[in-house]
Parts: C-alpha cells; structure tokens; sequence
C-alpha cells in the first residue's frame, strides 16, 4: 500500500492522540502510532523535530538507522520501508511503507496546529 492510498487521521480525545487510516490499518498498526506518538502530546513542535531528525539521518545513512520517542523506535530498514518496535510489549513489531510514515508524522503536527 502505498502513501498515496493510505491516509491517517487524528483526534484528539481525553489527553491522547487517537488515530485512524483510510483504508482502516489493522489494529496492532493503529496502536503501534498511537504508542509512537503518545509522548509528542499537543507539542507539534516535538513532531517538527523528530521528522528533521529522522530526515538529517536519512541524508545521513540512507537506510539502517533508527529515531525513537519515550514509546516505540522506527527503524529504516530499506529504502521504501520502516518497522515501528516497541518497547514495553504493548504492540508486534509492525512494517509499513516510509513514505506513509512521513506523511502520517506530517499530518498529526498539522492536526495539532489545528487543535
């Protein structure tokens, strides 16, 4: 599935993001981003900054690298695809599309702009 097709959307409900994709993901993707992105809270400046981070590594390496939050890591692990892993045994090690994870960290901080 590429990016084009899959499009995440975020609500913000009780002190959390919640998530959902068009087409629906499955749910052990729905809370790998939602554990991903718990400790951002209404901060789209934490958001801003993971995504340079994350963009400065991959100018940097290319593929094999690895951005974390306080709740899961993303790891590059080739040039169309990342694995979100967690960390605390509250989701399976999920792959999905890099473009798609960009565009989802890009709109959740246009989310929290609106918010």
């Amino acid at each position: 599935m590429t990016c084009m097709t899959a499009r995440w959307n975020f609500s913000w409900s009780d002190g959390e993001w919640l998530t959902s994709r068009t087409p629906p993901a499955d749910e052990n993707l729905r809370l790998a981003v939602e554990t991903l992105i718990i400790p951002f809270g209404q901060h789209w400046q934490a958001v801003d900054n993971f995504l340079k981070v994350w963009r400065e590594m991959e100018r940097e390496e290319s593929v094999d690298y690895s951005v974390s939050t306080p709740g899961a890591v993303v790891k590059r692990i080739s040039n169309d695809t990342v694995e979100i892993c967690d960390l605390y045994d509250q989701f399976e090690d999920v792959r999905l599309p890099a473009d798609e994870f960009v565009t989802l960290l890009e709109d959740l901080s246009v989310a929290m702009r609106e918010q």
